[in-house]
């Protein structure tokens, strides 16, 4: 060996030894490395940014519990009024508060270091960060924990006080934080320890209660502490875990459900592992007629916060076909979603560590979706060879609907090809490719058309998988598919537990909202799920974590309403609601209705309005307003129930109001009617 190659090889093994040293170091102790961070908020977190990154922008934004103000060291931030801003990628911000009358302020949360009671981050994200300011007065007292705790223990079936943990009080300076942080996470094995750790300060943003199968709890603490602070972080929404034991029914735990909502600002139930469901009947011929694998599975019975829904010993199951039932789990005051894997896998615990770990790694950047849409509807094949051109055109066309900007990305795989199967194989295998994908086709539990079963489906990567096929959800079968598409590299979907009729089209305002950065759990609020339908995978979750607008740019549609809610009453019967372009470009919009609070256990189901020129609408595409054009809407009580049929009381319900105004495009209209 030549002196020269001497020298190439000895640098060779060096350099391999380096390398192989810094793998496998970042390999088993990437997440240790991670809880090293977590030991004190006086270090600073870094991460290297790709290159992708220099150009970059995140958004920070500001929530508040308590009366203060927040303000940032550059101006941008005044909240008060101005509570999110646009900053290029690695910047360092520091955040001040002032308390206001008759407050103190109490603590940080999101922040990656505290110093002389300033919050500082490094955007290496889109991050919230939560600014706590408590009343100078006590918000609770003593006596009155232990009453709240007198109350969730009586629904509980037992307790287990050895398990149970009580709140673990800490605050961003300390130079400790344990392992499961009170400002994000509680853990409870009875359901009473839960709500005695809950205050005021840690609900102002409401809880998630997660029902954890109870096997599960020494397996998952470290996933679960990682969704805890991540979820807390995002959305400023608190984690709570509750056991649920082998012996503990559907009714059980709906009384646990309920005391949680009595008692506290519920915003979703979260089911991990093989929690129960409600099982619902159509009459006295389900078996027979509605489906061929059993009785309707559904989570929504944990919604049914009204106790509308009646249990039949002889059937052993929900009547869903009653109409105050029916309309209890449409309008649900807190999501329902769950995971549950596989049964044929035997042991769950691998993919349920597997799919939170890839739930962690998504919200913190390590990976993304290319703005893609894979549709794959083979079900048009039952229409006739003329009539098919013209169902696959409604289903692109409904595609578009809001594809304003023209940046729709889809594919529609051609029905038609003989290696149809072939190529969506080969497509939902592609890593993250496609961050929607929409699947409509014949199918059973544990087969969708045309030639994919659970056992030669392959990798799945998307992170919303819209499956309009029968009975592939029925999460109680062994092998059941959604459970392979989920499990195997999915992030949520919505899958059907027995047959249905599907439309074909596309969910358009639920895409629209998940592709504007809505969190799952809000742009589902519109079209809702149906009965026989459960979330799969976890609704927190953003399709998108991109910046959003905070100032016009010359062009922009800028939507104007005359109303911000809208009351009615035997005096007020119609308004109109007038709608203004007061932009530059043509404005489009759509206008969707919807009840969500009752009188007596009574709700509204049906909504309906009128439109006047110049407002237009063609071919199935949003209503739209020229630039400086006002419009109106008129709504008419008689026009969607008999008004003067009603029991007397006051029904409350919600506008949605969609639109292309890049700042306001999702504006909530609250409506209030008396009779």
């Amino acid at each position: 060996m030549s002196k020269n190659n001497y020298k190439f090889f000895l640098a060779s093994i060096i350099s391999f030894a380096l390398f192989f040293s810094f793998f496998q170091s970042s390999q088993a102790g990437f997440f240790d490395w991670f809880k090293w961070l977590r030991k004190s908020d006086s270090q600073n977190t870094t991460r290297v940014v790709p290159n992708a990154e220099q150009n970059t922008h995140y958004s920070l934004s500001v929530s508040k519990s308590g009366s203060g103000i927040v303000t940032s060291d550059d101006g941008k931030i005044n909240c008060g009024n101005q509570c999110e801003a646009s900053y290029p990628a690695n910047s360092k911000i520091v955040l001040k508060a002032e308390a206001g009358d008759n407050y103190k302020f109490d603590r940080w949360n999101g922040c990656d270091k505290v110093s002389d009671g300033q919050c500082q981050t490094t955007l290496n994200k889109s991050k919230m960060i939560v600014a706590k300011f408590a009343s100078k007065k006590a918000s609770f007292s003593s006596s009155q924990k232990s009453s709240s705790a007198s109350k969730s223990s009586s629904v509980s079936s037992k307790t287990n006080s050895s398990k149970a943990s009580s709140s673990i009080s800490s605050n961003e300076n300390s130079s400790s934080v344990s392992k499961f942080s009170s400002s994000s996470f509680s853990f409870s094995s009875s359901g009473s320890s839960g709500i005695n750790s809950l205050d005021s300060k840690s609900t102002q943003k409401g809880i998630i209660l997660v029902l954890l199968e109870e096997k599960l709890e020494d397996y998952l603490k470290k996933e679960l502490e990682n969704y805890s602070e991540d979820v807390f972080k995002e959305i400023g929404q608190k984690i709570i875990i509750r056991n649920v034991s082998s012996p503990e029914t559907t009714k059980d735990l709906k009384k646990i459900v309920k005391s949680f909502y009595q008692e506290n600002k519920l915003e979703g139930v979260f089911l991990v592992g093989n929690i129960p469901t409600g099982q619902f009947y159509y009459g006295q011929k389900t078996n027979e007629v509605f489906s061929q694998e059993g009785l309707v599975l559904s989570d929504s019975i944990y919604q049914d916060i009204l106790d509308a829904c009646i249990y039949s010993d002889e059937q052993k199951a929900f009547a869903i076909d009653d109409s105050d039932c029916s309309s209890a789990t449409k309008n649900y005051p807190f999501w329902v979603a769950r995971v549950s894997a596989n049964p044929s896998a035997g042991d769950s615990i691998p993919l349920l560590k597997d799919y939170f770990n890839r739930n962690h790694n998504y919200r913190n950047g390590l990976y993304s979706y290319n703005k893609k849409t894979l549709i794959y509807s083979p079900i048009i094949l039952d229409e006739s060879v003329t009539e098919r051109p013209e169902a696959i055109e409604k289903v692109k066309k409904s595609f578009e609907f809001w594809n304003i900007d023209k940046s729709l990305d889809y594919y529609f795989i051609d029905i038609n090809e003989k290696e149809s199967d072939t190529i969506y194989s080969q497509e939902i295998q592609k890593t993250n490719n496609h961050e929607l994908i929409v699947f409509n086709g014949h199918g059973n539990p544990t087969f969708h058309q045309r030639n994919f079963t659970s056992q030669n489906l392959p990798k799945t990567s998307f992170f919303y998988l819209d499956m309009r096929s029968c009975s592939v959800g029925r999460f109680t079968t062994k092998n059941y598919l959604a459970g392979q598409y989920l499990f195997s590299g999915g992030l949520i979907m919505i899958a059907n537990s027995v047959p249905v009729f599907a439309s074909s089209l596309a969910d358009k305002e639920l895409n629209y909202l998940l592709s504007k950065g809505e969190p799952f759990y809000e742009a589902i609020k519109i079209s809702g799920i149906g009965n026989a339908a459960n979330i799969l995978g976890d609704p927190t979750l953003k399709m998108r974590y991109g910046t959003k607008k905070v100032n016009y740019q010359q062009g922009d549609p800028i939507i104007k309403t005359n109303y911000n809610s809208l009351v009615f009453n035997q005096n007020n019967k119609k308004i109109d609601f007038k709608i203004a372009n007061l932009g530059k470009s043509r404005l489009y919009f759509s206008v969707n209705g919807k009840y969500d609070k009752q009188k007596n256990g009574k709700f509204l189901t049906s909504f309906g309005y009128s439109t006047n020129s110049p407002i237009k609408s063609s071919d199935g595409q949003p209503f739209y307003l020229e630039a400086g054009q006002e419009g109106t809407i008129g709504i008419d009580t008689n026009q969607f129930f008999p008004y003067d049929s009603l029991e007397k009381g006051t029904y409350k319900g919600k506008l949605y109001l969609l639109s292309n105004d890049p700042i306001n495009y999702y504006k909530i209209i609250p409506f209030e009617i008396t009779t």
